[in-house]
């Protein structure tokens, strides 16, 4: 059951900790690397983190080294997509939250909020406003920054940019959002001119060296626990349920994961396919590719051109109007167990309680009304996205398998 308290939304349980004598993520309270105890890591709920993949972290790298300068990140740094108007991440690594990395929807670029933590480590070359002796115990006591106490500021600075604050010493005290641009701040004699997010003075920290082997290493067993019990579910429900089954497969990750699964329980069903009409073309080649290298039925259905032509009467959809979903996708595949499950069918699909609060509240086995003939079933329901791609990472190579 999910659970809401000011705002913040649980749609499960946060699974991440970390093991700080390795370094490493850690979905379990033990480190399956050096059997040490691990330590929960402080992140927005729901707390569905994911791998930054390489384009992740070069993204993340340029935009720092635009405001800020030079910046080095690790391999293994985690996402986690939080609340906000647009795209927002917060960026994981070292056991914490280092920043956010948030799309800025009037500049139309992204733009790094970092801690305070980080920011010690950036040892900012531009984006810092320097504070004046006076100015710095109160900003460690929770004010901040007006103007009267700002002695230098780096002359980029405008309006609205992310700041790195500094003492006198140059030793970072807290870091914020500017109210003025560079000259007026150190110029005025009133006002505020940084809004202090957050304060203190933190340690420089190193950088870790970690991969992702390390990473899968120090959560195998737990993966392994998660495995087999998704595993026994997917026996247990195609022996209670007299349908045909089969595997609902987009090309994503978590459709991906319910297919290795469906395999390692000992099943080659089918995989069915919904072309929405959407589609990037590398993704309805992907799907093939998969068919062909395991060797599966695959069974298609497409939308066609149905969106563009619905469109002008419903107008954009949104996340409350959601025409697309059914003229796309629940239509087509209505159409396509009609044609080939006549009697009904057991689909395994690939969804999370972490996805929405809809999907929190659905359980594992479900009938959609939209959807006649179809008992979907979901054995990676209580898994978050790190479980996912761990899963995947492990299992790829095993099948044969490129993750899309």
């Amino acid at each position: 059951m999910h659970n809401v308290c000011a705002s913040v939304i649980y749609l499960g349980k946060i699974e991440l900790r970390w093991c700080h004598k390795c370094n490493l993520p850690v979905l379990g309270k033990t480190c399956g690397i050096c059997g040490g105890e691990t330590e929960e890591v402080k992140l927005t709920p729901p707390g569905d983190v994911r791998p930054a993949f390489p384009f992740d972290i070069e993204l993340c790298r340029k935009v720092i080294e635009e405001q800020f300068g030079d910046a080095v990140l690790p391999e293994v740094v985690l996402l986690n997509d939080v609340p906000s108007i647009d795209k927002m991440d917060e960026v994981i690594f070292n056991g914490k939250v280092a920043g956010a990395l948030q799309y800025d929807v009037e500049e139309k670029k992204f733009r790094f909020i970092p801690r305070v933590w980080f920011a010690a480590m950036i040892k900012p070359a531009k984006g810092f406003v320097v504070a004046d002796k006076g100015a710095v115990s109160p900003i460690l006591n929770g004010s901040s920054l007006l103007a009267p106490g700002v002695i230098d500021a780096s002359p980029e600075i405008k309006r609205g940019d992310e700041v790195i604050v500094l003492s006198p010493e140059k030793e970072v005290i807290a870091v914020g959002k500017a109210y003025m641009g560079s000259e007026e701040m150190v110029e005025s004699k009133h006002g505020m001119a940084v809004k202090i997010r957050w304060k203190g003075i933190e340690k420089e920290e190193e950088i870790g060296n970690r991969t992702w082997e390390d990473v899968i290493e120090a959560n195998r067993g737990i993966i392994s626990k998660k495995v087999s019990k998704s595993v026994n579910f997917i026996r247990n429900t195609i022996e209670n349920n007299d349908l045909p089954a089969a595997v609902s497969f987009s090309g994503g990750k978590d459709s991906l994961a319910t297919l290795f699964l469906v395999l390692d329980a000992g099943y080659r069903l089918p995989i069915f396919f919904i072309n929405t009409g959407l589609e990037f073309e590398e993704t309805v080649t992907y799907v093939h590719e998969v068919a062909r290298k395991l060797n599966l039925e695959l069974i298609e259905e497409s939308a066609g051109d149905i969106f563009w032509k619905a469109i002008d009467f419903f107008g954009p959809s949104a996340k409350d109007y959601r025409w697309c979903c059914k003229t796309c996708k629940l239509g087509p595949t209505t159409r396509l167990i009609k044609k080939n499950f006549p009697d009904g069918v057991l689909s395994f699909i690939g969804q999370r309680r972490y996805e929405s609060e809809q999907r929190a509240k659905k359980g594992s086995i479900w009938k959609n009304p939209w959807v006649s003939g179809q008992l979907g079933a979901s054995p990676v329901q209580n898994w978050t996205a790190l479980h996912i791609w761990l899963y995947i990472f492990m299992k790829s190579k095993e099948y044969g398998i490129k993750w899309n």
